[in-house]
């Protein structure tokens, strides 16, 4: 992580902005793909507006929609293991949008 710091110190303001940018793009592109998966995988016999509220039920640990621990750890389990950190993940309406995407 000292590696990236000081690579990116380095750069100047447009450089590092771009960085940033395809950076972000990048999560973007993950996130859709880990969501698209899950869907298609742990979900896959939900209604997309089911789905949607089970992924963001996960990824924030809570229990309102599927009260099935098991089940909402897979879901959790398998978006952490494609993306990692879970914090940026979009709410219900965006990723029933990615669903479609």
């Amino acid at each position: 992580m000292t590696d990236l710091v000081e690579q990116l110190a380095r750069l100047s303001d447009e450089q590092r902005g771009a960085v940033l940018r395809e950076a972000k793009a990048e999560r973007q592109r993950r996130i859709q793909a880990a969501i698209n998966r899950v869907r298609q995988t742990a979900l896959a016999g939900l209604s997309g507006r089911k789905a949607a509220r089970v992924i963001e039920d996960a990824a924030r640990q809570r229990r309102r929609i599927w009260r099935d621990a098991d089940a909402r750890l897979l879901v959790e389990q398998q978006l952490r293991e494609d993306l990692g950190s879970l914090d940026d993940l979009p709410g219900f309406e965006r990723s029933r949008q990615l669903f479609k995407a």
